[in-house]
């Protein structure tokens, strides 16, 4: 990673990763990096909050990227935590390819949850205009 601060420098790689898969997913969904992009300020992974907050004009937004570690009953119970705080949609992004129809799965059998799983590898070029 490059860090273009000394507060960065002290992030376990895993907070790094997720900020990194956070900020792909942001690009990937053209949300803009202003005030109405909030990222977690928290240093350890929490399980009831998303990794970032869009808010958008039509209500909260989640953003949660998973670096592909996280446990299927985990997965489920970040889903109903972000149920019960009413976001609008959960943005779930993930950079294991085959991880993304088992998480569509979760998502589609969780009640009251509306959102979308994308692929989000960040390490990867953009690509060209």
């Amino acid at each position: 990673f490059y860090l273009a601060g000394a507060a960065l420098q002290r992030q376990d790689d895993n907070v790094l990763a997720h900020y990194a898969g956070t900020g792909e997913m942001r690009r990937i969904m053209n949300v803009p990096a202003d005030e109405k992009f909030e990222l977690s300020p928290r240093r350890k992974l929490a399980r009831d909050a998303p990794d970032a907050v869009f808010h958008s004009p039509y209500g909260p937004i989640a953003f949660e990227y998973d670096t592909g570690v996280y446990l299927l009953k985990n997965v489920q119970s970040k889903f109903e935590s972000f149920v019960q705080q009413d976001y609008l949609r959960t943005i779930w992004g993930t950079a294991n390819h085959n991880r993304v129809p088992t998480i569509e799965k979760i998502m589609r059998e969780e009640e009251g949850l509306k959102g979308q799983v994308i692929l989000s590898e960040w390490w990867r070029a953009l690509p060209s205009p």
